[in-house]
């Protein structure tokens, strides 16, 4: 059960951080036309 629990909390602070990457690319995305 520990490495079980272990494996989805990896899993979930992988998919946090991706999603916290798009967010960034999207965010530099809008940014570059105002510039």
């Amino acid at each position: 059960m520990l490495s079980w629990l272990l494996f989805f909390k990896m899993s979930n602070l992988r998919e946090l951080i991706q999603k916290g990457t798009r967010n960034k690319d999207e965010q530099s995305k809008l940014r570059l036309p105002e510039n």
